[in-house]
C-alpha cells in the first residue's frame, strides 16, 4: 500500500521539477561570470532551469555591484569550426 506522500512527491517533481542549487553564467561587456549555489527549479523533462523572482534580482545585485568573487577561475576558449 502507498502512502499518499509516496504518490504526491514523485508526481510533484514531474509537473515543476527538482528543487536544486545551480549555477548561473552570464557574458556582459567582456566579462564572464558564473555564480554557484543558486536555488533553481530544474524541469525533469528538459532539463531547462528556471529562477523565481528573487534569485533574479540576487543574480541582478551581484552581477550589477560586481561583488568580490569568492574564488577565479581560468577558462580555455575554443573556436567551433567546420
Amino acid at each position: 500500500m502507498f502512502t499518499t506522500l509516496q504518490i504526491i512527491v514523485p508526481l510533484l517533481f514531474a509537473i515543476i521539477g527538482l528543487i536544486l542549487a545551480g549555477f548561473y553564467t552570464l557574458e556582459m561587456d567582456g566579462k564572464f561570470f558564473l555564480i554557484e549555489n543558486v536555488p533553481t527549479r530544474v524541469n525533469v523533462e528538459t532539463g531547462e532551469q528556471f529562477f523565481s523572482p528573487k534569485s533574479v534580482d540576487r543574480l541582478k545585485q551581484i552581477v550589477w555591484n560586481q561583488q568580490q568573487p569568492v574564488r577565479t577561475v581560468t577558462l580555455p576558449v575554443y573556436e567551433y569550426t567546420n
